[in-house]
């Protein structure tokens, strides 16, 4: 709670109910959301009530979204409400929120999901805590500035941690997709570089349809799909990136980086072509992905982990599973022979390919 002093002070933080003054919800660094109440998580017994509306929940759903849930490190508790969290000599809760309370609901519903919506940097914090899945809003960034090294460098990062991350495009807080990236191979380009790397793997209502207007989580309607959407081969080609990062070899397999290595005329166009694999052992069944992120051409030679070795003396079949195209090469080029398997791509081309052995 604040008071008249808060409030006068304040008005964008604090609102007033009868004799009352509360404190919206807010973050460090902008002015509260006038459709909150902030509850005062310094305080024992709040905390105690919403760790027993969380059990709740663990008991009804499969899981919960957690709505910035970093503002709840008692760090920056203490820097966005410092003394308001006691006041008066009441007593302080110690310690952080989080970890007893997901440990609590999990004792509820062992399989019960926690998301985070999560920013600056705490996502790796917040996994810590317990939450098995956190925003990866630093991909989206990346993806959004269309800076492929930079795309590459941040799935250098460990694969227990890149795993336990949601990968989007576009949510309620942000442009669509196809607003962002307004050229429809743009957005499949992203979407497949997203979709096919360790982690939650999200698609926001009307994404796949390729609606390019956000609207307010307060609006409950929007409007018809015919004038919302300026490319209607979106939805088309979502179905087949959906069906093809749907397999099981994506969701259950093992993942690795494949090496991407120039043309025999050396030109560096291959550092704009990223590609990633997914196998399982059991079935030695692999699917990998070939991006060229860029609006030039680019070339260069594919190789996969070279300790996918059941490749190797075999014929293989390669299938793109989002395009009509289908290929045999003999196995050890994927693995590096005769230099890896040589693509020409052209601007904003990207693939998802299926390999058996005949």
């Amino acid at each position: 709670q604040g008071s008249e002093n808060s409030l006068g002070r304040e008005p964008q933080n604090f609102f007033k109910v009868g004799d009352k003054v509360f404190a919206h919800g807010k973050d460090m660094y902008y002015d509260g959301w006038e459709d909150t109440v902030q509850i005062n998580y310094g305080s024992p017994e709040a905390r105690g009530e919403m760790s027993k509306i969380i059990n709740k929940l663990a008991g009804l759903c499969d899981g919960i979204r957690c709505d910035m849930a970093m503002l709840l490190c008692e760090d920056v508790l203490e820097k966005t409400w410092g003394g308001r969290l006691a006041p008066f000599g009441q007593e302080r809760a110690q310690g952080q929120f989080w970890p007893p309370a997901i440990k609590s609901a999990k004792a509820v519903n062992p399989d019960f999901i926690f998301c985070a919506e999560c920013y600056w940097d705490r996502e790796y914090q917040l996994q810590t805590f317990g939450f098995d899945y956190c925003y990866d809003k630093n991909l989206y960034d990346k993806l959004k500035t269309l800076d492929v090294g930079a795309v590459r460098g941040h799935l250098m990062a460990d694969y227990n941690y890149q795993k336990k991350l949601v990968r989007f495009l576009e949510n309620h807080d942000e442009e669509r997709a196809a607003d962002s990236w307004k050229d429809t191979r743009m957005n499949l380009c992203a979407a497949t570089i997203s979709y096919t790397i360790p982690g939650l793997h999200f698609v926001h209502d009307g994404q796949q349809e390729g609606r390019t207007r956000r609207i307010s989580m307060h609006v409950n309607m929007r409007v018809g799909k015919q004038e919302d959407v300026k490319d209607p081969k979106v939805a088309e080609k979502y179905v087949k990136l959906i069906k093809a990062v749907s397999d099981d070899t994506i969701k259950n397999g093992h993942w690795g980086a494949c090496t991407v290595t120039p043309s025999g005329d050396g030109n560096p166009s291959h550092e704009r072509i990223m590609s990633n694999v997914f196998w399982k052992d059991d079935t030695q069944e692999l699917i990998f992905s070939v991006v060229n992120f860029c609006g030039d051409g680019s070339n260069g030679h594919v190789v996969l982990p070279n300790h996918l070795k059941f490749l190797r003396g075999k014929q293989v079949v390669i299938e793109d599973m989002v395009h009509d195209w289908t290929f045999e090469k003999d196995g050890g080029i994927l693995l590096g022979e005769n230099n890896g398997l040589w693509f020409q791509c052209g601007p904003w081309e990207y693939h998802i390919f299926k390999v058996t052995a005949k």
